[in-house]
């Protein structure tokens, strides 16, 4: 199934909710996931009325305070599960229609590992056991369903590497984000190709991150069915603020051609803000949206031994 959805991390919920931008969104018969953090509870019942006004498609995204971890992982479930009550509670009868769970170790470590603007990770987060967080995740997802909305993850694409079926899951618990296992009615693997090639250290060129997304998308799909999907990206910089970007809406374009060529329809383009940022906006929807031409993906070595490499790992019994 086609379908197109829009990360909103950084735009305030007030300039969301515009009737300008709201149209926008709409006339690209697009779906959004916005960012909720603790400050923007009280604008919540405007933009949901907005949206519903205009029939968008919305779906919320709980985000903690940075020294809470901002994303979900085993540090920090608890502190999660209390503030997305407390968001879908502030929604009042006017629900979002889904709950997205980012499932990223916590952003101090993610930004000392991969910025160059790093910080110190939060001291007070404690990590529980694997096990433990996902029996309190699914407690989480139990909840967020008995309200009527569909629970969302948005995922690392590492965690596609551990072995299916396999009782050890190496990868999700190095990095405290479990997965497998979980009742999400939709699964979407980061697969973000500008951080493959920018992140890889002279690695890996354009040609292989785009082939290593072609290998993300075909074991989503495996791992996940119907519910799997990919997100895009990126267009601008996000929460770390040095990310690597597209250089071109063309690239986007030859992603979105890439992901529907190994069967996955259901998209989300990291994101909202970054478009608007890189002016004109309609350049990066239209490639966003406009119907792919079928592609061949190209052979990559570097990619087959990276996606082997990460393969391995995940068969480890740790």
């Amino acid at each position: 199934m086609a379908r197109r959805r829009l990360w909103c991390e950084t735009l305030p919920l007030a300039s969301l909710a515009s009737p300008a931008l709201m149209g926008l969104v709409a006339r690209y018969d697009l779906e959004l996931l916005a960012a909720v953090r603790p400050a923007d509870l009280d604008a919540l019942p405007a933009l949901l009325s907005s949206a519903h006004d205009r029939g968008v498609r919305l779906g919320l995204w709980p985000m903690l305070d940075d020294a809470d971890g901002r994303w979900v992982s085993a540090a920090n479930i608890d502190r999660f599960d209390a503030f997305t009550q407390r968001v879908l509670d502030r929604c009042g009868a006017l629900l979002p229609a889904e709950a997205a769970f980012d499932l990223e170790p916590p952003f101090g470590l993610v930004s000392r590992w991969l910025s160059r603007n790093g910080v110190r990770a939060a001291p007070r987060l404690r990590r529980a056991p694997v096990a433990e967080a996902r029996a309190a995740l699914a407690a989480t997802i139990a909840r967020v369903r008995d309200r009527g909305v569909t629970p969302s993850a948005a995922v690392v694409p590492m965690v596609l590497f551990d072995a299916p079926g396999g009782r050890h899951a190496p990868w999700q618990r190095a990095l405290g984000t479990p997965v497998d296992g979980l009742a999400w009615g939709h699964v979407s693997v980061m697969a973000y190709t500008t951080m493959f090639e920018g992140w890889s250290l002279g690695t890996m060129r354009r040609d292989d991150a785009v082939a290593l997304l072609g290998d993300c998308c075909a074991r989503a799909r495996a791992r996940f069915g119907d519910a799997a999907g990919v997100s895009l990206g990126a267009v601008d910089t996000g929460a770390l603020g040095d990310e690597p970007v597209y250089r071109s809406p063309a690239e986007l374009a030859r992603d979105v051609a890439v992901a529907t060529a190994c069967g996955v329809g259901d998209l989300t383009l990291f994101d909202l803000a970054g478009a608007l940022r890189r002016a004109p906006v309609e350049g990066w929807l239209e490639a966003f949206t406009v119907p792919a031409p079928k592609v061949a993906i190209e052979p990559s070595v570097r990619a087959r031994l990276i996606a082997a490499g990460a393969a391995m790992v995940g068969r480890l019994p740790l």
